[in-house]
């Protein structure tokens, strides 16, 4: 199950109980409530039992509300791209944006026994994706998150290269600046 540690060094070992996926969410729930109050799994001659008794009793106590948010019956779901106009949502300004925008310049010249090369580069890249995150057109339960970036970089290289003799030779410098900016918001 999630949320239970590890035993340090060991790996944790695999529950040797019958699944509870698809199981009645009444059906699973009333177990729950059964091995934490110890009418289950409480007989030390029932290993599989104790075993569910001891992860029972590690849960927080409506951990037992195991009631799906959703209906469990996959025939049952809903194709998003067939629902154009019955898709729950109700994000306030509902975005996503992407923008890049970006320029190279290449200048290469020779000077005879040496060569030089210059390349500038500049981009800027902006992106809004706000979102749903309730899944529902229900007010009450209204949730959204935003992730706003912004993002410029100038980079500029100067190369000089050439040939000497029995040596080939490369010198230069470069300079590159970056400024970025994110954030995260999320609204109730």
């Amino acid at each position: 199950m999630r949320g239970l540690p590890r035993p340090a060094g060991r790996r944790q070992p695999r529950a040797q109980a019958p699944a509870i996926a698809g199981q009645r969410a009444a059906y699973v729930q009333r177990q729950l409530q059964n091995f934490r109050a110890g009418v289950r799994g409480a007989d030390q001659s029932d290993a599989q039992g104790a075993q569910m008794r001891s992860i029972a009793l590690t849960l927080p106590n409506d951990a037992t509300d195991v009631r799906a948010p959703y209906a469990p019956d996959p025939s049952t779901f809903l194709d998003p791209l067939k629902l154009h106009d019955k898709v729950l949502n109700d994000v306030v300004g509902n975005e996503e944006s992407r923008r890049l925008d970006d320029l190279t310049l290449f200048i290469d010249h020779s000077f005879g026994g040496a060569d030089f090369r210059s390349t500038t580069n500049w981009r800027t890249f902006d992106t809004v994706n706000r979102e749903d995150e309730d899944g529902t057109n229900r007010i009450a339960l209204y949730f959204d998150t935003a992730n706003i970036e912004h993002n410029s970089a100038w980079y500029q290289e100067f190369k000089f290269s050439g040939q000497s003799g029995v040596f080939d030779w490369v010198g230069g410098l470069s300079y590159y600046s970056e400024d970025a900016r994110q954030a995260s918001d999320t609204h109730a």
